[in-house]
Parts: structure tokens; C-alpha cells; sequence
């Protein structure tokens, strides 16, 4: 991340709101500074969202939120919060911490998304070599490169939309599943027979970075996290 960037946003987040004309000069110094368009969007995003919830916790607390659960509903999730299993009060999504008791979410059954992710992964897989149409079955030669083309597609749509990762384990988590498929290298004639997973290797690696940029603003005080951040970010050259 780059400091001098960093400066300015904290500057123009005083209290903790960007103006527009403010974000033109900071989108200018980001481009000047060679910082891409995303990767600049996402650091304002989280920084003011961190902004925000400072300015949020030094300010007098809101009346407390009712929320009336029916019998059928035994989820902690309720629409875009979440209860804290420490102390039980609300906290909205993608939360690191609870802002009432300071518990962290690691690991919590609502907070876990990547074992969910790899089902969802594991089903296309499943469907495409049930079903592709060059799987084989129907009496034609079976095309493997088509079928894992086909898989690849559709994985593609998923990670792009998946969520940004939110607790250590998570993004750990899933930094180690990008991994295999970011490093994966294709040779020349790969590039034309396998478009569609060299296309998955670009969506896990979008991801990564996002959960990597997050990690470092959410979590720089975690060196030990950092440094496993940061092995991963060398590692898929991000």
C-alpha cells in the first residue's frame, strides 16, 4: 500500500466523509502515485468504513435495536447484521470485531464462508461431468479440456461474486485455496485449449488481492498475520 496515498485519504477523512471533489484529487493522486483504479477503491472503501466506526465509537451510543425473531428462525444472521456470540448485540456484516465488547469474529459458524464456497465449487465440478455435453456420454469422444473449460466458466461467475473475506482464518483460508490454481502456469498452446481456467486463475487472484489489501488495513497490527499475508502476496505475485 502506498503511504503517501495513505496520508491523503486519512487527511480528506477527518470526519469521515470524501466529497467529490475530494475523491477527483485523491483518484489523481493515486494514478500519479501508479495505483490502480480498483486497488484505490477498495483502500477508500475500507478506510472509511474504519473511519467511520472510529467516529461511531467516540460519539454517544444509538438506542439499542429490536429485533423480534420468530419461532422458525433459529439463525443468528437477520438480514444485514449479525448477533455477537459474546455479548449478543447486533453488529453489521463483514465486521472483524464486535463494536460493543471488542470480540473478534474467528472461525464463528456465521463468519465462515470458504467451506460453503469450496461446496459451491464442488458442485459445479460435479454437474459439468455429469452433464457437459462433451463429458463422453452421449456417444461422442469425451473432450476433458472442454469439460474442465465448462467448470471453469461457471467458477468464475462464483469467486467474482463471493464475498471479500473477513476474519484471519478466512482469508488465510482462502488465500491458500488461490494458491494452486493463481501460481498454475500455462504454455503457449494452454493459452487457446484452457482460456476459461486461465480465466478462473485472473478471478482468484482479483479476490486475493481484495482480501490481501484488506488484511493489510484491517489487521496491520498483527505482524505475525501480516507476515503470512505478505508471504502469500509474494508468492502470487500480487
Amino acid at each position: 500500500m502506498n503511504q503517501e496515498l495513505e496520508k491523503y485519504i486519512d487527511m480528506a477523512l477527518v470526519d469521515g466523509v470524501i466529497a467529490e471533489s475530494q475523491r477527483t484529487f485523491l483518484r489523481k493522486k493515486a494514478k500519479q502515485l501508479g495505483v490502480d483504479d480498483d486497488e484505490f477503491e477498495f483502500i477508500l472503501s475500507a478506510k472509511t468504513q474504519i473511519k467511520q466506526k472510529e467516529l461511531h465509537a467516540s460519539s454517544p451510543p444509538p438506542p439499542p435495536i429490536q429485533i423480534i425473531k420468530t419461532n422458525s428462525d433459529k439463525s443468528t444472521k437477520e438480514g444485514g447484521v449479525y448477533k455477537c456470540p459474546a455479548c449478543g448485540e447486533t453488529v453489521i456484516s463483514f465486521s472483524a470485531n464486535c463494536d460493543s465488547c471488542g470480540h473478534e469474529f474467528r472461525g464463528t459458524n456465521n463468519r465462515s464462508k470458504i467451506n460453503e464456497l469450496i461446496i459451491e465449487l464442488e458442485k459445479i465440478e460435479e454437474w459439468e461431468w455429469e452433464n457437459n455435453p462433451y463429458n463422453g456420454r452421449n456417444g461422442q469422444s469425451r473432450l476433458d479440456h472442454m469439460v474442465r473449460n465448462g467448470i471453469s466458466s461457471k467458477q468464475c461467475s462464483l469467486i467474482e461474486n463471493f464475498p471479500i473475506p473477513n476474519t484471519r482464518e478466512d482469508i488465510l483460508e482462502f488465500l491458500a485455496l488461490s494458491l494452486p490454481i493463481g501460481m498454475k502456469k500455462f504454455s503457449w498452446s494452454e493459452k487457446f485449449t484452457h482460456a476459461a481456467e486461465i480465466q478462473l486463475q485472473k478471478s482468484y487472484k482479483a479476490k486475493a488481492k481484495q482480501a490481501i489489501i484488506k488484511a493489510r488495513i484491517t489487521f496491520k497490527s498483527d505482524k505475525n498475520l501480516c507476515n503470512q499475508i505478505e508471504s502469500y502476496a509474494n508468492q502470487l505475485k500480487l
